[in-house]
């Protein structure tokens, strides 16, 4: 009976933790307004304008990912909390590919590049509708960094078509991902580059009967059950998921 007890209590503490992962996955999501501008760069914008990147703490809020694009694949960035800074960098090197929305206040940020990655933002579209896009930047030194825009991928051939404002107008479905680039496109020293890109959105139009694309990653709770699951399987396989007391 000491043992069963024993047991049970070690299976309560795998399924309590499985919880704690599955409540910890769960990201703040956004529920957009009409002509609500936000942005995705810089912390203290004016006009009524919201900041989502200064609110950002953890993957997925207001549907924002930091990436760094490695040789065409993206690498998920890891957040520095001490410095409110997403970075990403091979294991021993001396300079990290980072997104810094605290970096220069107002409504741009810091981007810094390296030579084999640079900093990616992507936007994950939280309904169907018609969106008012923007994206520019400068970079120092001068001219070595291009900043562009891609849907439903990372390929150049995928750009978004930005007009002499830097701005577009995106037809998105729900689940639908715009990628942000700051590449760069001139010789550089790692640690030594970095660009101050800007980005906003807005929707001009929610369709509120829009379907959805299959380009997101997996629900919080298919995750939380694809962990859940092996342990409910491996609980009952030992009987104790099933233990009832015995009637007599």
């Amino acid at each position: 009976m000491k043992k069963r007890i024993v047991i049970t209590a070690i299976a309560m503490a795998i399924v309590a933790s499985l919880c704690t992962v599955w409540s910890s996955a769960a990201a703040t999501s956004l529920d957009p307004k009409v002509d609500q501008v936000y942005f995705l760069t810089g912390t203290a914008v004016s006009d009524g304008a919201i900041s989502l990147s200064a609110q950002c703490d953890d993957q997925g809020d207001f549907g924002i990912t930091h990436y760094a694009l490695e040789s065409g694949t993206l690498k998920t960035m890891e957040y520095d909390a001490a410095n409110r800074t997403w970075w990403y960098a091979h294991e021993g090197a001396t300079a990290a590919a980072t997104f810094n929305a605290f970096a220069w206040g107002a409504n741009s940020t810091c981007a810094m590049i390296l030579s084999y990655a640079y900093p990616v933002q992507c936007l994950e579209a939280p309904v169907a509708g018609t969106i008012e896009v923007y994206f520019n930047g400068a970079s120092e030194p001068a001219n070595i960094m291009e900043f562009f825009i891609t849907k439903n991928g990372v390929e150049e051939s995928k750009k978004v078509t930005l007009n002499d404002e830097h701005k577009a107008t995106v037809e998105v479905k729900k689940g639908d991902k715009l990628y942000f680039h700051s590449k760069p496109v001139g010789a550089f020293t790692d640690g030594a580059a970095y660009g101050a890109p800007a980005a906003y959105f807005s929707y001009s139009a929610i369709d509120a009967a829009g379907g959805s694309e299959d380009q997101g990653p997996a629900d919080t709770s298919d995750v939380a059950m694809s962990l859940v699951a092996p342990a409910m399987l491996l609980l009952s396989g030992s009987g104790i998921v099933l233990l009832r007391k015995k009637t007599h």
